[in-house]
């Protein structure tokens, strides 16, 4: 009886070390895809300032030359 209770208790042990194991592995998926999104957030920032910038600056410069 205690050969079956041990048993039972590593089989228990072996599928908790499984679903901690897929579990690690899913937050690690979701912390790269973060990062991921996080550098194409600020690419995209980056492009959107970009084009207002040049898209300002004739009006900028026309501003300034009339002065």
């Amino acid at each position: 009886m205690y050969e079956r209770d041990l048993a039972r208790v590593e089989r228990q042990f072996e599928q908790l070390y499984g679903r901690l194991d897929r579990l690690a592995n899913a937050i690690e998926l979701q912390n790269t895809n973060a990062k991921n999104n996080t550098k194409m957030l600020q690419a995209e920032w980056i492009r959107l300032v970009g084009a207002f910038v040049a898209g300002s600056l004739p009006t900028i410069l026309l501003i300034l030359i009339q002065r």
